[in-house]
Parts: structure tokens; C-alpha cells; sequence
């Protein structure tokens, strides 16, 4: 909402919007509509509402409103910038547990800028930071050493780097079968450790529990409440994509099942739950 008209005012902030759920089809709109609600009633009120998230609200069109002068009279979206050059370094860095080779910690910085205006500072990605970081760990799991900096000299920067990256870290990953169950688990918008080793064996992945602890560190989940664990959004949405129609099927029905024996559905409707579409957002 526009903030120019409650100058003065009591402000409400909710955070973690996409928290409410994971869905690809269309983010949490089916389960906000409270907060829809609850935003009509403080804007009535000169109350402001602002709402944090990593995805793009996707909410009716009436929503979009403009007065005469062409601002929003009801909502507006506005992206956050990625980290500053020092702070991705930073971060680059601590993920590794020591200093990355400069060279390799250029390259990173260079494929994960968002802005292509040379004459402004760089702001870095961090879903696509992400990526590179457990690339590089994986690598460095695999040999013990740093991979050479040209494994990310071919890669464009800036969005289009989120499908290369995606490639190269499941590329990194130490097996098909660890990169098969990664595909699989991304066809749930949430899972916890009972569902994902039995997803494991029953698919004859054969990860087991030292996958689970790999998986749990992963710096592209996120830990939720009851011990759930959630891939970052953007990358499930990717894995889901790489899963065909006659492969998700199966998936689809032996987790109905789980769900159904163990007196749930994970807290989500099932037609929820186990979408493969994904929502071709870009990158939030």
C-alpha cells in the first residue's frame, strides 16, 4: 500500500509471506486470503500494511489499482537488491569454512551480479551464491580441492546463470542417485526425515541417513516447524522441472499413499502437495 498516505500511522509487518505455502501453481494465494482481508480493513483505517517475502505476490488484478497520478492506491511490490560485493565475498567465504581463492571468488561474483550497469556497484544474488557455494564444497568434498575458477568463466551472469547453476550443482553432487532424490523430494513443497528415507528406499536411491544429514545442511533448505525441511523455492522449482510426466506420476501415487497410512497429508491438500508445474517465475 502506498506509504505517502499513512505518514503518521501505525504500521503492521508480516514476514515470511511465502511461508504459508510452497505450491508452484500460484505461491500461497490459495491460503492468504486472510490477509487480503485484513489489508482491506487497515487501509480503511490508515493503518499500513507490509508484507516480506522472496516471491511475487500474485493477487487479483482489482489489486493493481491507480489514481489519477498513477501511483498505487492499494498494493505495491517492490524487489530487494542482492548482497553488496563485500558481503557476498563474505558469505562466499564462511560457507567454505575459509578463504575461497581470489580468483575463484571473482568468477562467482561475476556470474551472480544482477546488475549489468558496470558504472554501478554490484549486488549479488543470493539463491544464485547459493548454488555456487555448494558447488564448490561438493567439489572440494569430492577432491579436496577448490575447482578452477573457468567452471563458472562460461556461465552468463545475472538471471540467466540460475539454470547453468542448477546444472553444475546437481552436476557436483557425488552420485545420480543423491541428484535422483533431490528431483523427487522438490515434487512436495515440504518433507520431513521420515518421508525423505522413505522416498529413498522405496525409489532404491539408497542415500540413507548419512544423505539425510548432507541434506539437512544444505544452505538451500529451509528448517520449518515439526521438523520439516523446505528446498528453496526456486530450485525446487527446477528439479521439479526435470522430472517428467511418466516418472512424477509414480511418485505422485506411492506419496498419496504414504500419506494416507500415516494419517495425513503433510499438512498440505494432496493436489497441492504434489504439483510438478512449475510457476516459470523469474528469479524474486
Amino acid at each position: 500500500m502506498r506509504a505517502g498516505r499513512f505518514a503518521g500511522k501505525a504500521a503492521l509487518i508480516l514476514d515470511t509471506h511465502e511461508a504459508l505455502s510452497r505450491d508452484g501453481a500460484g505461491g500461497a494465494f490459495a491460503l492468504d486470503g486472510w490477509i487480503r482481508q485484513l489489508g482491506e480493513y487497515l487501509h480503511g483505517h490508515g493503518v499500513l500494511m507490509v508484507l516480506a517475502g522472496s516471491d511475487r505476490l500474485r493477487w487479483p488484478a482489482d489489486w493493481d489499482e491507480r489514481d489519477s497520478q498513477g501511483r498505487a492506491v492499494w498494493l505495491e511490490q517492490r524487489a530487494l537488491h542482492g548482497l553488496s560485493e563485500p558481503d557476498a565475498r563474505e558469505f562466499l567465504n564462511r560457507s567454505q569454512q575459509q578463504e575461497v581463492p581470489h580468483a575463484l571468488q571473482d568468477a562467482v561474483l561475476k556470474v551472480t551480479n544482477e546488475v549489468m550497469d558496470a558504472c554501478s556497484p554490484s549486488r549479488h544474488h543470493c539463491y544464485l551464491l547459493a548454488l555456487c557455494a555448494e558447488a564448490i564444497a561438493n567439489t572440494r568434498a569430492g577432491t579436496d580441492e577448490y575447482p578452477p575458477a573457468r567452471m563458472f568463466s562460461a556461465i552468463p551472469p545475472g538471471e540467466a546463470a540460475a539454470a547453468p547453476l542448477v546444472e553444475l550443482f546437481l552436476t557436483s553432487l557425488p552420485s545420480q542417485a543423491m541428484v535422483g532424490w533431490l528431483q523427487e523430494l522438490a515434487l512436495t513443497p515440504r518433507f520431513d526425515q521420515d518421508y525423505a528415507l522413505a522416498l529413498d528406499a522405496d525409489r532404491r536411491f539408497l542415500n540413507g541417513r548419512t544423505g539425510w544429514q548432507w541434506l539437512r545442511n544444505l544452505s538451500l533448505v529451509s528448517k520449518r516447524a515439526g521438523g520439516m525441511l523446505e528446498l528453496h523455492p526456486l530450485l525446487r522449482e527446477a528439479l521439479a522441472g526435470l522430472v517428467p510426466p511418466e516418472r512424477a506420476m509414480p511418485v505422485h501415487t506411492w506419496a498419496a499413499e504414504y500419506w494416507r497410512l500415516r494419517g495425513g497429508s503433510g499438512g498440505f491438500p494432496l493436489p497441492m502437495a504434489f504439483s510438478s508445474s512449475p510457476s516459470g517465475r523469474g528469479l524474486g
